[in-house]
Parts: C-alpha cells; sequence; structure tokens
C-alpha cells in the first residue's frame, strides 16, 4: 500500500469531513434614486456610486450573525480541524475526530435551537419591522423590497452536513469518464489535500502547545512581581493542550518524538496534579519549586522545537 493511500485510510478511519452552512436575506437593497441624487450633488457618473438602504433597523445581518459567531467560535473550530480541500469560502469543509461528532451534534442543536428561536421571534413580528422600516426610510421605503415572511424564514439557515473522503485511487471507477491525464491531476490533488492537511494538523498542535507551554513559563516569571499571581487555569489549559495533542498523535500523526513530548509534559504536570500552592509566594522553596517548573517546560519546549525540525510535519514514523 502506497503513502498516499496509507494516509486516506488513517484519515477515513478516524475523522469526517463536515462544513457549517449558514445563510440570511439580504438586508440591504440598492436604492437607485440615491445614485442618480448623488450623482447630481457630485456632477458624476451615476455609475460610479454604490448607494444601498438597510431594509430593516436592526440591520439584520449584525443581528443574526451573532449566532453564527458563537458556534462558530466555541464549538464548531475548537472541535474541528482545517481539511485542506482548495475551498475558501464561508462555507468550508472541516475535520473531525468520529469520538467527537456526538458532542458536536449535541451542541449544534443547542446554538441552532437559540438560533430558530431568534428567527421565530422577528418573524412573528414581521409586519411591525417593515412598518418601523417604513418610518426610518421615510421615502426611500419600497414594499416591493421585503420578501413575504415564509420567504425571509427559508432564508435563514444554520446546517452542518457531513460528507465522506474522496478517495485517492477513484481511478479504478469505470464510471469516471476521463482521461488518464485528467485522472492523474485529481488523484494528484486529492492526495495532495491529505498530506496539506496532515501537515496543517500538525502545525497546529504545535503552536497550541508552544503557547500553552509559553504561558506556564511567563506565569513562573510573574508570579508575586508587582503583586501579579498565575492561576491554576494555566495549567489546565496546557493539560487540555496535552490531552488533545495525544488524541490526534494516536489518531493521525503517530510521531514518536511528539509522544516523547507529550510524556515529558505529562511527568511535569503530575507535580501540580494535587495543587499549585507549592509555586506560589516568595519564599526560597516556592522559587526553587517555580525554577525546577521553568526547567522542565523549557527543556520539553526544545523537545517540541526539534520535533519540528525533525521530521514531524512529513511524519516521523516511518
Amino acid at each position: 500500500m502506497n503513502k498516499n493511500k496509507t494516509l486516506e485510510s488513517v484519515f477515513s478511519d478516524s475523522f469526517v469531513k463536515v462544513v457549517f452552512r449558514r445563510g440570511l436575506p439580504s438586508d440591504q437593497k440598492v436604492n437607485p434614486r440615491s445614485k442618480k441624487e448623488l450623482a447630481k450633488l457630485f456632477d458624476s457618473d451615476p455609475s460610479m456610486h454604490t448607494a444601498s438602504d438597510y431594509l430593516f433597523p436592526e440591520k439584520i445581518n449584525s443581528y443574526f450573525r451573532k449566532y453564527f459567531v458563537a458556534f462558530e467560535t466555541t464549538v464548531f473550530k475548537p472541535l474541528s480541524y482545517p481539511w485542506s480541500d482548495g475551498d475558501t469560502n464561508s462555507s468550508q469543509w472541516r475535520i473531525i475526530p468520529n469520538d467527537k461528532v456526538t458532542q458536536l451534534e449535541k451542541l449544534y442543536k443547542q446554538h441552532k435551537a437559540m438560533f430558530e428561536k431568534a428567527v421565530d421571534s422577528f418573524c412573528s413580528n414581521y409586519d411591525w419591522h417593515i412598518e418601523n422600516a417604513k418610518k426610518k426610510l421615510g421615502e426611500a421605503f419600497d414594499i416591493n423590497n421585503y420578501d413575504d415572511v415564509e420567504t425571509f424564514r427559508a432564508k435563514c439557515k444554520f446546517e452542518i452536513q457531513f460528507g465522506a473522503f474522496e478517495s485517492v485511487s477513484f481511478s479504478n471507477d469505470a464510471r469516471v469518464q476521463l482521461s488518464a491525464e485528467q485522472r492523474s491531476m485529481i488523484e494528484s490533488q486529492v492526495a495532495s489535500n491529505f498530506k496539506d492537511t496532515h501537515n496543517m494538523i500538525a502545525k497546529e498542535q504545535i503552536a497550541g502547545l508552544t503557547e500553552a507551554l509559553d504561558n506556564v513559563l511567563v506565569a513562573m516569571e510573574k508570579e508575586g512581581n508587582k503583586g501579579s499571581f498565575f492561576k491554576r487555569a494555566v495549567f489546565d489549559n496546557l493539560k487540555a493542550k496535552v490531552e488533545d495533542a495525544q488524541s490526534i498523535n494516536d489518531k493521525l500523526l503517530n510521531s514518536k518524538k511528539l509522544s516523547g513530548v507529550i510524556s515529558q509534559v505529562t511527568a511535569t504536570l503530575t507535580k501540580v496534579s494535587n495543587g499549585i500552592e507549592s509555586l506560589k509566594g516568595k519564599d526560597d522553596l516556592a522559587v526553587e519549586n517555580r525554577e525546577s517548573m521553568k526547567e522542565e517546560i523549557t527543556t520539553a519546549k526544545k523537545s517540541l522545537n526539534d520535533s519540528i525540525f525533525g521530521g514531524l510535519m512529513g511524519g516521523d514514523n516511518e
């Protein structure tokens, strides 16, 4: 089995593709009259101006977009990873570990319910919102710019969709009517997607761990200085990053070097498993404990950096 096929199998066995689809009605409409007035005011060509009116004072894109942002930033992106498919639009495919799908679906339903509640509330007062817009827009108001309430509701979308990975070896499928050159080009692109995504996830894990290690080092440096005291959260964050890295390493990266770093950090974290009081304060023992912690974290960070240059990005398990 070739390397690309192996990587394809790893992704297919442990991950699934997912995309967040969202949509809203347009909240602005070009006003031809305003364009003409601007051209008249500035003695210019009307085609050089854009003049749009908000349809509702609430500016519905901002009004509803907060529900999209909340889901993406607190659920969708934290649970998933980028998928390198060349898609750069707002509905970009990502991948999620199989063991996190249930969690995603549960939280998705909660966020979708909040979004739909807001849509229902707006739609139940739809006529009032239009009347309010009429008052605000004055002579610029045009009832023909407004959808009926059910059309408006149908344009409000909040959905996740799961998808399968493309196969590197799809050229064996006789139903695919392409030339050998075209098949080869597409298969190469699919194989590249798997490799690029592997590397993106590796980079993300390295960046996350590095940041968490740096936060601990900063906390050890600042402790007690000018009234600055660190909290347990700095170690909880590092623990979460280590657990995530361990999970991804087991499923995808299979890096011995990263596994070594994880073991180092895990051993260090056991020293504060019962509390962080031994690291706090200005007495000699606390200072000594912090210095020891800094030394261990610095060593782990160096090992992590070494793993980058040692082949983690390309897979050091071979």
